[in-house]
């Protein structure tokens, strides 16, 4: 080796070194100044999901259930025909809530249906 490159490596091994503890002291203490997000995001998700409830039983409150009411023409037309009489199914209703359509409604439009479609 010549004396250059021995001056040179006098002078870069202490900043070499230098670079390899600042590394290792930020690896050592770089998990001690993280901060903590998870509450923050706890916190944001409970009250995202309590909005979310809320307006939900808003929804629900608006509605009046699954069931929906019969209301105009169609009813007052199956009712002064008499079609229920006239085109009775014995287990109409329990075909029409397994399908998922309850209350009295599908069954005046069914009945309508079945009086005029054919």
């Amino acid at each position: 080796m010549t004396p250059e490159n021995l001056a040179l490596l006098e002078t870069l091994l202490p900043v070499v070194i230098a670079g390899f503890f600042v590394a290792t002291l930020y690896t050592v203490l770089e998990p001690l100044l993280a901060r903590d997000d998870l509450k923050k995001r706890m916190q944001s998700v409970a009250s995202a999901r309590d909005s979310l409830k809320q307006t939900r039983i808003n929804e629900l409150n608006v509605k009046k259930g699954l069931r929906s009411e019969a209301k105009g023409g169609v009813k007052n037309l199956v009712q002064g025909l008499s079609l229920e009489k006239l085109l009775e199914s014995p287990n109409l209703r329990d075909k029409l809530s397994q399908a998922g359509l309850r209350g009295e409604r599908p069954m005046y439009i069914f009945y309508f249906c079945r009086l005029f479609l054919p």
